[in-house]
């Protein structure tokens, strides 16, 4: 436990609940990606202050358990490889892994993303003829770039298939 924890997954799925808990029992330092992006650009990976998480990492207490989205490209960013790669996962009442299709997808990321965005439409039209407001410009609806580079880290890096380790939570 010399070396750095991953806890990687889909945003909201308790990875950070998670990493708390592992250093309350374990030890370490406890280090969230989060607190390290410039968090008005809205993207993940790109918005990365490189220097300012090494310095974090290098001054921290061993282990060093690193919490975040994308995290097998932030550790690429910083130069940085994992001891253990932890992928956490929520899965609903009936043990369904309901963020399968986006996290371990087995089509086209942009089939994926088109499906995503017709969703939003639809809720957004819905919405509207529900709440009596004009409908909305559907060509103006798209996934934020944050979610957009999550569905595609996903589909390029795979991470729940390179995992050391595939925690489940119940939701």
């Amino acid at each position: 436990l010399r070396g750095v924890i991953a806890i990687d997954g889909k945003d909201g799925v308790g990875k950070s609940a998670l990493a708390a808990d592992l250093r309350e029992r374990i030890g370490g330092t406890l280090i969230s990606v989060d607190d390290h992006i410039d968090e008005t650009r809205g993207v993940y990976v790109p918005a990365l202050r490189v220097s300012d998480l090494r310095g974090s990492l290098a001054g921290a207490a061993t282990p060093r358990i690193v919490v975040g989205v994308c995290l097998l490209n932030v550790l690429q960013a910083i130069d940085c490889k994992s001891a253990v790669h932890v992928y956490v996962r929520r899965l609903n009442a009936g043990k369904y892994w309901r963020d399968e299709v986006i996290c371990d997808p087995a089509e086209p990321v942009d089939d994926i993303i088109a499906r995503e965005v017709a969703s939003l439409r639809a809720f957004a039209e819905a919405n509207a003829a529900l709440s009596g407001k004009k409908q909305p410009v559907l060509d103006s609806i798209q996934l934020t770039p944050l979610r957009e580079e999550i569905i595609r880290y996903h589909a390029r890096v795979l991470p729940y298939r390179v995992a050391d380790i595939v925690v489940s939570l119940e939701a």
